[in-house]
Parts: structure tokens; sequence; C-alpha cells
């Protein structure tokens, strides 16, 4: 990834309010092992996939890295299987 992609990737990252899910979709699996932990979170709260409670999505900075990492591939794969 170049350093202006990621510089782009990071501005997206940093509102999930902001976050469309045809970015989620398009992310690879690269770009979702180089996030930083912030950036895993937002992905995840801004997709909000319906397997994630309330009460775990409002906790999800409390997971490890791993589980963050697992969850947002599952996010991403949950946007692919909209259509975005």
């Amino acid at each position: 990834m170049t350093s202006k992609a990621r510089g782009t990737m990071s501005t997206i990252l940093e509102s999930p309010g902001t976050l469309q899910k045809s970015f989620v979709a398009e992310l690879s699996a690269e770009q979702i092992r180089r996030m930083t932990r912030a950036e895993l979170v937002n992905v995840i709260r801004a997709v909000h996939p319906a397997f994630l409670s309330r009460g775990m999505l409002r906790r999800i900075e409390n997971r490890d890295r791993e589980e963050l990492e697992r969850l947002a591939h599952l996010c991403r794969r949950c946007c692919r299987q909209q259509g975005y």
C-alpha cells in the first residue's frame, strides 16, 4: 500500500460515522492486518454487524487484537455479501 493510500485510509477510518460499507468491502486482508486497533474498532462499529449485540459493540475496544482482526474480516464479508 502506498503512503498516499495509507493516509487516505487513515483519514477515512478516523470516524466510523463517515465510513462506507463499500470501503469496508474493498479492504484487503493486508490492509486489515496493518490497521491500528482504533481503525479496526472503527471498521467494526461502522458496519455494526447483526451478530454483535449493542453491549458488545460498546465494549469492542476491550477485545484483543486477534479478535478485532477476525471481526473486521467478518464485517468485510458481510459488506461483500450485501453487494457492496
